[in-house]
């Protein structure tokens, strides 16, 4: 729904937007071994810390996979204020239904 309020907006939005799940969700598996895919007969290549960090970041963050640091960073910030507000109107909207819950008549007529 945040998505789609932000109408495409932030890479975010737009990625869960396109999505053909729409749910963000959707990975591809990937079926040949990291080695062979890479195409660089097998050598592991090793990354520091902090880009480890950055990419697995921007697999967070939907539409980020290859943003460059500061634009991710940007994207970061919005969509955690993004989920923010969606816990926000979810536990409001728990609270709601709470108070609606069905008596125990109805309950035992079942």
């Amino acid at each position: 729904m945040l998505a789609a309020t932000a109408r495409g907006t932030t890479r975010w939005s737009r990625a869960i937007l396109v999505s053909p799940l729409g749910n963000g969700l959707y990975r591809h598996k990937n079926t040949k071994p990291v080695s062979t895919a890479r195409g660089d007969g097998g050598r592991s290549w090793k990354l520091s810390p902090v880009r480890t960090r950055v990419r697995v970041l921007g697999g967070l963050v939907p539409g980020c996979r290859r943003t460059a640091l500061p634009e991710l960073l940007d994207e970061t910030a919005d969509y955690i204020g993004a989920l923010e507000m969606q816990v926000r109107a979810m536990t409001a909207l728990s609270k709601i239904l709470s108070e609606f819950q069905p008596s125990d008549k109805l309950g035992s007529a079942l």
